[in-house]
């Protein structure tokens, strides 16, 4: 009993760092978009870059490319302005041409690709770029998390594959709370 009761502790205090900023996750205060680009930020703090990654260059910002349309408008770069991720300032691009791949320590990708996808996943793929979208299907097909909406709230999905692929490193604390998808699976 004591056993149990301590896992649905951790379980809490997982959940309690994930989604600390309360008010953020509130799905009734937030809006969708609000909500995706704090878990965009949340995430890095599950994941390790290795050493020889642009992102342990403390001359460089940590870069965020959202790659195709995107419903974040100015949002991304009203929550990260003046933040640091992995104690470097934040620099968001934008580009809405896929075929136009940037240098970044992350990107999203827009649902816009469409038939570039496969493009931009190869690209990524063997890069540390922690690569998140919000797309039904792009796990299975390579990306490492996908957010998406079940019982109006969101969740996500990881490529665990994919992630090991690319050399990134990611904690079991957040892999426990994803759901773990491989390539080709549906939902």
């Amino acid at each position: 009993m004591v056993t149990a009761i301590k896992k649905y502790l951790v379980h809490i205090v997982i959940i309690l760092i994930l989604f600390g900023f309360s008010s953020v996750f509130n799905q009734k205060l937030a809006g969708e978009y609000e909500i995706k680009a704090a878990l965009i930020g949340k995430f890095c703090q599950f994941v390790e870059w290795s050493t020889n990654s642009s992102v342990q260059d403390i001359e460089t910002p940590f870069r965020i490319a959202v790659i195709g349309k995107h419903n974040f408008g100015k949002l991304l770069d009203d929550l990260y302005d003046n933040k640091k991720i992995k104690s470097k300032p934040i620099k968001i691009i934008y580009s809405v041409d896929p075929k136009k791949l940037l240098d970044c320590d992350l990107v999203f990708i827009s649902s816009s690709v469409g038939s570039e996808l496969d493009n931009i996943i190869n690209y990524y793929s063997d890069k540390q770029v922690l690569m998140i979208s919000d797309s039904k299907g792009f796990a299975q097909r390579g990306v490492h998390i996908n957010l998406y909406s079940q019982n109006d709230l969101i969740r996500f999905e990881i490529n665990e594959t994919a992630v090991k692929k690319s050399n990134l490193q990611m904690s079991h604390l957040i892999l426990k709370q994803a759901k773990i998808v491989n390539y080709g699976e549906e939902k």
